[in-house]
């Protein structure tokens, strides 16, 4: 469909990006109007936020590359996914694009993996969040002072709507505000951090080949919108997600280190942080 010639969405695979938003904004909203059982509670507070966190990523990605193909549909999109990831969607911008894309897993980066620390691995992954987020408040003054002079005016917009959206659901129930709003807010902004982690950890931030993991697993691409095919992602950070699969083997698969290559991303983090003992092989490392 277009517009005075435009295409409204250039790449027609953002069908789904548009669908899993405004999916994520039902399962955030609906409950408000609901009567749940505790079993279906449950089965919904898992799905939104395993949903939510297909929103980060799809935040992630309409930062790169802007979803529409009109600048008032990707403002609207920006403050519709601000909504439903809980939080600025300009935000995202300052802290990936301009520092993660820039320093790419070195100690520059604000998600350094090092900042996972030594102890024991199943609390790594919380304790680098903590750490990750600590680095964006102290570290960022100088950045976000800047950027605000740019970005101003729709960050608070942002946080207007957002503000106004939590009181919306206050007034209705403080319980499900937090069950069914701030639970899978905190899930999808926590996951999109630790994924940074998980594909950084032990590569060679130096090396434009070898700087990330990659996972190849079919479903898994298809479910994080082709997530897993990253190092490709960083060294043409403008390519849609829908064309990785193809960049990653014309100009990855050939060069970089095989072992940096795996199926799994679920597969992986299970192997990394909860496999084994891991509570006496962190106390003895």
């Amino acid at each position: 469909m277009k517009i005075s010639g435009k295409n409204i969405l250039p790449y027609w695979q953002d069908i789904y990006s548009v669908f899993i938003t405004f999916l994520s904004l039902f399962l955030l909203i609906a409950p408000f109007f609901m009567e749940l059982s505790l079993p279906l509670s449950i089965f919904w507070i898992g799905l939104s936020c395993l949903i939510n966190f297909i929103v980060n990523l799809i935040d992630h990605n309409h930062i790169h590359v802007p979803t529409f193909g009109y600048k008032f549909l990707n403002t609207f999109f920006g403050l519709l996914l601000t909504v439903t990831r809980g939080a600025s969607e300009r935000f995202t911008f300052i802290i990936h694009n301009l520092n993660h894309h820039r320093y790419e897993g070195s100690k520059e980066d604000w998600f350094w993996p090092g900042n996972e620390g030594n102890g024991v691995k199943i609390f790594r992954p919380f304790i680098y969040a903590y750490k990750t987020g600590r680095r964006f408040k102290k570290e960022g003054q100088d950045l976000f002072k800047k950027m605000d002079q740019q970005f101003g005016k729709i960050r608070k917009v942002e946080n207007t709507i957002l503000f106004c959206f939590v009181a919306f659901a206050l007034s209705f129930s403080i319980s499900k505000t937090f069950f069914f709003l701030i639970i899978p807010w905190i899930f999808g902004n926590y996951f999109i951090v630790f994924t940074n982690l998980l594909f950084h950890k032990g590569c060679d931030p130096t090396s434009k080949m070898n700087l990330s993991k990659n996972y190849t697993n079919p479903f898994e691409n298809f479910l994080f919108l082709n997530g897993g095919y990253h190092t490709i992602h960083h060294l043409y950070p403008r390519i849609h997600w829908s064309q990785l699969p193809v960049m990653h083997e014309k100009h990855i698969a050939p060069n970089i280190k095989k072992e940096l290559v795996l199926n799994s991303m679920v597969m992986d983090t299970y192997r990394s942080y909860f496999k084994n003992d891991l509570f006496k092989e962190g106390l003895h490392e």
